[in-house]
């Protein structure tokens, strides 16, 4: 009958457009979150892609993992075609594992970068694997960058929307919304992320601590805000030290982030996207502060880790323990966040590393020059 015939060709047609549809969606959407091809297997020198990044080309992967950034209140619409991604892609495509430990600086910070990246390559033993530095000043970066120190340059302006620009009083608040962005986007390309601090000085090689809580999703050290969440639980994760692994519970950790539309640092994003997953904490652990405390998200089964003071001290940092740290992160007093602020409190724990005249011309790169610019034992 007629009616049927046409029947027939509207859902024909109906198929045919929503085909064509998801063909261009995930064409377009294949400039945002196409896969670097995962991690790239040492002997038989091939890449394998990740767990993530296995279904890229899946739509029904798209409708059950929409692609969104972590401060969409704060960043352009088209923030993610900004020629960086492209550095990322090329740098995650010659790694050899699948965690990257970043720090992120701006010029101001240079010196502290730098004593960071000593503790990291130089005085832990073994060296941190996979080190980057997340530079927002172009400056930094053309200066590491001539030190064959792998660095990649966010400019925050490439990235943040200029009505929002005027929100923020400081490169400091704009870095929080660039270094999230940045991590995010590694983690749903399949890649762990450890963040990192400047003034969170390294002591021993932090990986086999994370190591030790192979379920988790998230591990940070201990921190104190935001004061109200910090009331609730007794201490919330810290930013400082931060490992976010690649899992399909944290691609829904920073899908429930990118609902928060509150202006917030990169830590109370962390931790308000955790109390909206309704997370719970076993608060018998919180009354210990010696002991890690663990958490889980009972709808998303996400669970986070907040590492003890006695690993990672913060508010308690203590030279008769400095042998049992895996970092040194002593907090600023009052908020002060200046650059002599930072190298005291290095100096407090003995961990300011850098030499005096470290600026001078030298044609040497990589830890080579990093070794050159450590102070000796007697001098610290």
């Amino acid at each position: 009958m007629l009616w049927r015939r046409f029947f027939i060709a509207l859902i024909s047609l109906t198929l045919l457009v929503v085909t064509f549809t998801i063909w261009k969606w995930n064409d377009v959407m294949g400039q945002y979150v196409s896969s670097p091809h995962g991690r790239k297997d040492v002997s038989s020198g091939k890449y394998i892609l990740n767990h993530l990044n296995a279904h890229h080309n899946d739509a029904r992967f798209f409708l059950k993992h929409t692609f969104k950034l972590p401060a969409p209140k704060y960043t352009k619409q088209h923030a993610l075609q900004s020629g960086w991604v492209e550095d990322l892609k090329r740098l995650l495509k010659t790694l050899s594992t699948t965690r990257l430990s970043i720090v992120t600086a701006s010029q101001e910070h240079k010196v502290v970068v730098i004593n960071w990246l000593i503790s990291a390559l130089v005085k832990v033993q073994p060296p941190l694997e996979n080190v980057l530095v997340l530079a927002v000043s172009s400056s930094l970066y053309e200066y590491l960058k001539s030190k064959d120190i792998p660095v990649i340059y966010v400019d925050p302006l490439s990235l943040i929307s200029s009505q929002a620009v005027e929100t923020f009083d400081s490169v400091f608040s704009q870095i929080h919304v660039v270094r999230l962005t940045f991590f995010r986007l590694i983690n749903h390309w399949g890649y762990d992320v450890v963040m990192y601090d400047s003034d969170a000085v390294l002591l021993r090689n932090i990986q086999p601590l994370f190591d030790m809580y192979p379920g988790a999703d998230l591990i940070g050290s201990a921190g104190i805000g935001p004061e109200k969440l910090s009331s609730l639980w007794g201490r919330t994760l810290c930013t400082g030290v931060l490992l976010l692994r690649a899992t399909a519970k944290t691609e829904h950790f920073w899908s429930t982030m990118s609902t928060i539309g509150s202006h917030l640092t990169d830590q109370g994003l962390v931790n308000e996207a955790l109390f909206k997953m309704n997370i719970e904490w076993n608060m018998t652990e919180a009354k210990d502060k010696t002991s890690a405390m663990h958490g889980i998200s009972p709808r998303y089964k996400l669970q986070s880790v907040i590492l003890s003071e006695e690993v990672i001290c913060r508010y308690t940092c203590d030279m008769a323990k400095k042998d049992q740290y895996f970092a040194w992160h002593k907090p600023a007093i009052n908020k002060e966040r200046t650059i002599k602020n930072k190298i005291n409190r290095a100096l407090d724990g003995e961990v300011w590393y850098l030499i005096d005249g470290w600026n001078s011309a030298t044609d040497l790169t990589g830890v080579r020059w990093l070794h050159s610019v450590t102070r000796k034992v007697d001098q610290l």
